[in-house]
């Protein structure tokens, strides 16, 4: 009887466990990019940050019950006063624009969350992540490419479009109003990571 028992929970032991699945941990690495795009009524801006520390961790985790899609966690933090527009003047006014002085930092997190929405393109998935920006943190869906380079490194691509009013933010305007920046804003980041295992 004990002998069934036993193999009762060996086999129960392992059913628990995916052979399919994998978790994947990578560092970002401080090649990795921020990028915010947005337009005035007069042209359009490009801001980039500067001097990524790339100190972040990511973690992937291969769920094959959920389509093969792939499981993101982890953040990327990036400060403030390191974004650069090319232009004093607008790097000055976006830096004032999302509160940079009393919140200095720009996280963007991946939770943990399998999305049942599939694209059309086989290498995009679907995550949820948390904005946190001026002092106010969201939840949005975005989707992103992770692909492996013959190196050894692996890059996370993405965009998602955003308000200022999401954060409640109000765009820069300059020269009494003339020159007004529009609501909207995208964020594209494109992360080189360095595996960890």
């Amino acid at each position: 009887m004990r002998i069934i028992i036993l193999i009762l929970i060996s086999f129960f032991s392992l059913s628990l466990q995916s052979p399919e699945s994998r978790q994947f941990s990578w560092v970002v690495e401080p090649e990795s990019r921020l990028i915010i795009d947005g337009k005035s009524n007069v042209n359009t801006f490009r801001c980039e940050v500067k001097q990524y520390w790339g100190s972040d961790t990511i973690r992937s985790i291969y769920v094959p019950s959920s389509a093969q899609f792939t499981r993101l966690s982890g953040a990327i933090e990036v400060l403030a006063k390191n974004i650069d527009c090319k232009n004093q003047h607008m790097t000055n006014d976006l830096r004032k624009t999302i509160l940079a002085e009393t919140h200095p930092t720009l996280k963007i997190e991946f939770l943990p969350v399998i999305q049942n929405k599939k694209s059309n393109n086989q290498k995009e998935k679907a995550s949820i992540i948390e904005v946190s920006l001026g002092g106010v943190c969201k939840k949005f869906d975005v989707e992103y490419s992770l692909n492996r380079r013959s190196n050894g490194y692996t890059t996370l691509k993405g965009s998602r479009k955003f308000l200022f009013s999401d954060f409640n933010l109000e765009p820069p305007t300059k020269l009494l109003g003339i020159v007004k920046v529009e609501n909207e804003f995208e964020v594209i980041f494109d992360l080189i990571l360095k595996p960890l295992d």
